[in-house]
């Protein structure tokens, strides 16, 4: 349940390189990890992770009051997700002082060259290690009308 394609390719690198995991398997781990990280995004523009801690308390409830282990699986998933919504809606809600920042807004104005933004956001994702994480915090932002869409 990991938000970085990097980790993801990373990991299967190591695995393939010892034979644990095929060439052909690969390929389709990493593009199964590239819809999940587009689903992610769509699941902020909808605000699914604002039930975030209603995911969290769901899974945590079915997973203790379960006694068949299926169920108790599902319940340890819902709680997963749970904790991914969460997690992006505080991430979200953690860029809400920047509305008011003075040199982040006067950064922003001045982003109208298309590969500036690519650059900024190359660099920005780069250091967080996670694209999803990246277009969660640009749609956020567009979401708080700090940005237009266009720009991301």
């Amino acid at each position: 349940l990991t938000n970085s394609l990097s980790l993801i390719a990373v990991l299967l690198v190591g695995f393939v390189g010892a034979d644990l995991v095929k060439m052909e398997n690969c390929l389709s781990i990493l593009l199964g990890a590239c819809v999940g990280s587009t689903f992610i995004s769509y699941l902020v523009v909808f605000k699914v992770t604002q039930y975030g801690l209603l995911f969290i308390f769901g899974g945590y409830c079915i997973t203790f009051f379960s006694s068949a282990l299926r169920t108790q699986k599902i319940g340890d998933s819902i709680f997963g997700l749970g904790l991914i919504f969460y997690s992006m809606e505080l991430m979200s809600s953690a860029f809400s002082f920047v509305k008011e920042h003075d040199g982040f807004l006067y950064i922003l104005s001045r982003m109208t060259n298309p590969w500036l933004g690519f650059l900024v956001s190359t660099l920005f994702t780069g250091l967080i290690q996670s694209s999803g994480a990246t277009m969660s915090i640009l749609l956020s932002l567009s979401r708080q009308g700090m940005i237009d869409i266009q720009s991301c």
